[in-house]
């Protein structure tokens, strides 16, 4: 087989050649655009040797599609067949290739670099070329960026491969304050992850996050310390600790009002209402979600609680207000409270919210 694709790669022309050989470091389905880019040629005639020379006459490629990305157009392409793209890309060595991904990860940056979230959709791709280039800290950011959406689309164990290989890179770093911080940022998406896995009671989820806490002694800012005391709050929560989660919810409002944070406050007061309304102290828990719904703007905060916590704090606030309510003995007011709340969320349309 090897011997018959040889043959075949072997009546191309120089330029054609060199073509396919840039292209198989792109993977099995390659982009007329960063080719041209790397080839420095038009991207016109790029896209005529691909469709012409290389697809109707010597059937190696096939063109797979268009896209748009604001102004600029993407040409997709692929191998016939796998064979074809990694006998090419056995033939690139280590040196060469290690450049070529570089240079590949570069081209691809400046084509997708963009405010619509299309960065985050080939974030695994970038991650793989630069890993290939031994450019680590750019690969492990684009591992961090491809578990993060991997979360937002609930495909959690997609999200912990990407996290893990980050983490390993990460390890083959020397010690710095910028590593602490990129584990940092990979162990608060590597709790979210195990939630949506194994639920906030997960050993995991405590050890991701006991490690962030960690860390964030070390380098984190308050917004991020705030976020894995409430994390670690929850995780007592639901496993009935309520002291220790008390104790944590606590410690995260004390945090957002030295950082003198409006957002950060308000979702201290939310952890601590919610521990409270559990250890049946119906009246503190009350003042304290009160400061939350009296902070709360939907069009403001929503965005920004979902970022921070995967659901809506402000909403919550409402919620467990209405529990306290109906626990106290007003159930007219309990059920004013929600109908107010339910009909806030779906407004909203936040599905787990």
């Amino acid at each position: 087989v090897e011997a018959a694709i040889a043959e075949r790669i072997g009546r191309l022309a120089a330029p054609l050649r060199e073509a396919l050989r840039i292209a198989s470091v792109e993977g099995e389905e390659f982009t007329a655009e960063v080719l041209a880019r790397i080839l420095g040629i038009d991207e016109r005639k790029t896209v005529q040797l691909l469709s012409g020379d290389l697809d109707r006459r010597h059937r190696l490629v096939r063109a797979q599609a268009i896209e748009r990305l604001g102004s600029q157009r993407i040409s997709r392409y692929r191998f016939r067949h796998q064979l074809f793209q990694k006998y090419l890309y056995d033939r690139v060595d280590k040196v060469e290739r290690a450049y070529l991904h570089d240079e590949v990860g570069n081209v691809l940056e400046k084509l997708y670099v963009d405010d619509s979230g299309e960065t985050a959709a080939i974030a695994p791709q970038l991650a793989r070329h630069y890993q290939e280039a031994g450019v680590a800290d750019k690969a492990i950011s684009y591992l961090l960026l491809a578990g993060e959406r991997a979360v937002q689309m609930s495909a959690y164990y997609e999200a912990i491969a990407h996290l893990n290989r980050g983490l390993e890179l990460l390890m083959s770093l020397p010690d710095s304050p910028e590593r602490a911080q990129q584990e940092l940022a990979l162990r608060l998406v590597f709790g979210m992850a195990w939630i949506g896995i194994r639920g906030t009671p997960a050993p995991e989820v405590k050890a991701s996050y006991t490690r962030a806490r960690e860390l964030c002694q070390q380098v984190g800012e308050a917004s991020q310390l705030c976020r894995v005391l409430g994390e670690l709050t929850f995780h007592h929560y639901v496993r009935a600790e309520h002291q220790s989660a008390r104790d944590l919810a606590g410690q995260a409002l004390g945090v957002a009002r030295r950082a003198r944070d409006p957002l950060l406050i308000a979702l201290g007061h939310w952890y601590l209402g919610v521990v409270l309304f559990a250890q049946g102290e119906y009246e503190m828990s009350r003042a304290h979600l009160g400061e939350v719904i009296s902070r709360y703007d939907p069009e403001r905060h929503h965005r920004s609680f979902v970022a921070l916590h995967g659901a809506d704090a402000g909403l919550s606030a409402l919620s467990y207000d209405a529990c306290c309510l109906w626990s106290l003995g007003y159930p007219e007011q309990a059920t004013s409270k929600s109908r107010e709340a339910l009909a806030m969320a779906r407004t909203l349309g936040h599905p787990f919210t």
